[in-house]
């Protein structure tokens, strides 16, 4: 996932309502200022169809993006 701002505190982040692994927030590399923050391995219990993402930093939150999880 990308945004801007989310460099120098550590991140949690929700699929579903359920934890996943955070990596990052770290810069993107290309474009100043971007910011990236990889999710997973995703657990096999967040199951497929629609689910919400949220990414939490100390007291903030993030908008929720809606994605659908399908199999490969």
């Amino acid at each position: 996932l990308y945004g801007t701002g989310l460099r120098g505190a550590p991140a949690t982040a929700t699929i579903g309502g359920i934890g996943v692994p955070v990596n990052g927030p770290v810069a993107q590399g290309q474009y100043p200022g971007l910011d990236q923050v990889n999710l997973g391995p995703f657990p096999p219990r967040i199951g497929l169809g629609q689910k919400e993402i949220v990414i939490r930093q100390g007291d903030s939150i993030s908008n929720v993006v809606t994605v659908t999880m399908r199999a490969p």
